[in-house]
């Protein structure tokens, strides 16, 4: 275990836990955007940007900016300050840009505003947008999912979210965890003639209907990967969620 002293909290860690794990099991906040416990982290937003003081052979300490979300704890006698006023002139520095980037996106209205910060003295090159760069849809999509179907394509200002080559792909199944993920709603899901559409990636899946209700029970690819994953009945996969419920409520009644 490592000595670690966080906001003045003197506390021990494990070797590799990053300073934002620390920092929650001691119930000290740290604002993130781009990271998620079930996902890498990938330190692009870098909101949760901290001072980690690193002690050095002559007993002073190195102090440095780092990301905490995906900063290691290796140094015994760490000392870290979350809420210093150089942290916060940083994190208002990014949030001002990120404002800039997103000025009616609310999730960085709110976060901005906390800071203190109502508005970005940087032009806004497009007032619409909503989309971060955060990296957490391409993530879910390859980590969790297990696909491949959008990634982080281009540099600097030309840097977007895309399916490959900008046209629909195959490996979408439709399943939605981008839109779920994603921190200030960018992702459009829309439900239209039968079908479930993803605008960002020119999804389009065919929806298919409860077999006993008639309600969409979901996107077919969603519930032919499920039915894959999965051992359940074949007929559970075709149901909603309200009549699958009910049919295994009444299954575990009859086998009590």
């Amino acid at each position: 275990m490592l000595k670690v002293t966080i906001d003045g909290i003197e506390a021990e860690a494990d070797k590799e836990i990053t300073i934002l794990q620390l920092a929650k099991k001691l119930g000290v906040e740290i604002p993130t955007l781009c990271h998620h416990d079930a996902i890498t982290t990938y330190g692009a937003c870098r909101v949760c940007t901290v001072e980690a003081g690193i002690p050095r052979s002559d007993g002073k300490l190195r102090v440095r900016m780092v990301t905490a979300c995906n900063y290691p704890i290796r140094d015994n006698g760490i000392v870290i300050n979350t809420k210093s006023e150089r942290v916060l002139a940083n994190r208002r520095m990014i949030l001002e840009l990120l404002l800039a980037r997103c000025p009616n996106a609310k999730k960085i209205k709110d976060l901005a505003a906390e800071y203190g910060v109502l508005k970005s003295r940087f032009p806004s090159e497009n007032p619409e947008e909503e989309c971060i760069l955060c990296g957490l849809c391409t993530r879910v999509c390859q980590e969790i999912i297990g696909k491949s179907a959008i990634s982080l394509v281009g540099r600097g200002f030309e840097r977007k979210v895309l399916a490959p080559f900008d046209e629909p792909s195959q490996d979408c199944i439709a399943c939605g965890a981008c839109a779920y993920i994603c921190p200030t709603g960018a992702i459009k899901i829309e439900i239209e003639d039968g079908k479930l559409l993803i605008k960002n990636w020119k999804t389009s899946r065919e929806l298919a209907k409860c077999l006993i209700c008639g309600e969409y029970a979901g996107p077919e690819a969603v519930l032919q990967y499920i039915k894959e994953k999965a051992a359940l009945p074949d007929d559970i996969y075709l149901l909603c969620d309200k009549c699958r419920r009910k049919k295994l409520q009444k299954e575990l009644i009859a086998s009590a």
